[in-house]
């Protein structure tokens, strides 16, 4: 990948061990819309785990969370900040 250049990158979260995976993308400074459709079908408390694990890693680096759908979530580095529709 080229350096200095910012990716949107979609992943699917199966579960805790993709939570490395975000943290990687994340600190290499990439957006991730991450599919949690799956988990939450499958495992809601595990998925409710993940999520709190991916908020803290984004508390310790300063990045942002947000839904946008029911099936997805993006997730951005501190480089960037999600406008939600109510703060516009």
């Amino acid at each position: 990948m080229d350096y200095g250049v910012v990716y949107v990158k979609s992943l699917k979260l199966r579960g805790l061990g993709d939570i490395r995976d975000i943290s990687k993308q994340l600190s290499e400074g990439h957006i991730l819309i991450v599919d949690i459709g799956l988990l939450a079908e499958r495992e809601p408390l595990e998925l409710k785990r993940a999520v709190d694990q991916i908020k803290g890693i984004l508390r310790g680096i300063g990045g942002d969370i947000a839904g946008i759908s029911e099936r997805k979530i993006l997730i951005a580095p501190s480089s960037v900040k999600i406008i939600r529709s109510h703060e516009q």
